[in-house]
């Protein structure tokens, strides 16, 4: 019987494996933590073995290259305030959808859940925009970006390290045209479970709060430093809060791959690879006006052809790669020190877990019953206001 691991440690959930079974026999299932996990149907399955081969994660090793290495603010005002950093990935995006391209990335849908779809317009693209702490579904994109390279169109696919990685192992296996496609991947510090976010937005629900859309790292509430998250409601109103963002940084809910990361590393098989330029009031202090400022690392020909095109619409410097280095790019995170308190706990009752570690005591005797008290007074107003 084929294995397509030996241990979670294994497995990005990245979906090539069952991308590329002839037989559709696996398929991506949600496992008792919240992460998708590949699936083999022994009824379906004919072991051709194509899953193990396709599998990068694995046998990923480092080029040789050293990237060339940037820092980048967006000339556009708007488009960097409603990006996360300096906006390169819009300027990306938009030179793409310029030679009548296509674009794949993640989207928030309904208020929680985080997605890979494939877009065509700016308008479509928006949704893209941001980014989303959380590990998204590919569903069967890796497919669909394969039939856009065969019909000979432009594919720029953004994604995390793994995801990237697995696709291109994926389009080299099933001897794919790659000409027109163009990677982009992000510094990433891991990926937290899907299956938790969810049961932490349906939280809400129970207080009477419906969640509509999430921006995760809200520069306009106190600049780009700042990791908090605003939330829209289905009533119009928002707030915010570092629930989200605590746990995040605590390193206790990432996928187990995340801690065996492979693509720490700045030598990279993506186009270009784009992030937050940390430390960039030490290396570039002229850039640093807290709006945000992109670490870019291109590895390609093919990726420095394409970044070209976008430095018109930007503020670009050349900035030693030693000096832009961060953790992310050097080596995998590591795990937190309530790491095995929390699954425990999530793995007895995991409704508790998530009021235990997202909604402490204060909160949720405090905040969140002003929250309700403040949009009662709102809804109060707006209606006395209507009837004089």
């Amino acid at each position: 019987m084929i294995k397509l691991y030996d241990a979670e440690k294994d497995c990005c959930g990245c979906t090539a494996c069952m991308s590329i079974c002839p037989r559709n026999a696996i398929t991506m299932v949600e496992n008792e933590r919240g992460f998708e996990v590949p699936i083999i149907d022994t009824t379906k399955c004919n072991e051709c073995g194509w899953c193990q081969k396709v599998c990068d994660f694995k046998i990923f090793r480092p080029t040789s290259i050293e990237p060339a290495t940037y820092a980048f603010i967006n000339k556009e005002g708007r488009e960097r305030e409603t990006s996360q950093s300096g906006g390169v990935a819009a300027a990306l995006v938009s030179e793409i959808l310029s030679q009548n391209g296509v674009v794949f990335g993640s989207e928030l849908i309904n208020g929680y859940e985080v997605k890979h779809n494939m877009e065509k317009d700016a308008e479509g693209c928006l949704k893209f925009k941001g980014s989303k702490y959380v590990q998204s579904s590919i569903g069967n994109c890796f497919t669909m970006c394969k039939n856009q390279l065969n019909n000979g169109n432009i594919v720029l696919f953004t994604g995390t390290g793994c995801q990237i990685h697995g696709l291109l192992k994926f389009l080299e296996i099933t001897n794919t045209p790659i000409d027109n496609l163009y990677t982009m991947d992000i510094v990433c510090h891991g990926t937290p479970s899907y299956g938790i976010w969810k049961k932490y937005i349906k939280m809400y629900d129970k207080m009477g709060i419906e969640i509509k859309n999430v921006i995760f790292r809200d520069k306009s509430f106190n600049g780009w430093r700042e990791s908090i998250e605003k939330y829209e409601t289905a009533d119009g109103e928002t707030f915010y809060s570092r629930a989200w963002a605590n746990i995040y940084y605590r390193r206790i809910m990432f996928r187990d791959s995340c801690y065996n990361c492979k693509y720490t590393t700045p030598n990279r098989k993506s186009d270009i690879t784009v992030g937050d330029y940390w430390g960039i009031e030490k290396i570039h202090p002229e850039l640093d006006d807290n709006k945000g400022v992109s670490l870019v690392l291109v590895h390609t020909k093919k990726g420095q052809e394409l970044f070209d095109q976008i430095k018109k619409k930007a503020v670009v410097v050349c900035t030693p790669l030693q000096s832009a280095l961060q953790p992310q790019l050097v080596h995998p995170i590591k795990k937190g020190i309530e790491y095995n308190y929390f699954w425990k706990k999530y793995n007895s009752n995991p409704d508790k877990a998530i009021k235990q570690f997202f909604f402490p005591s204060f909160t949720t005797k405090v905040v969140y019953p002003l929250i309700k008290k403040i949009k009662f007074t709102i809804r109060k107003a707006k209606k006395f206001a209507k009837s004089h």
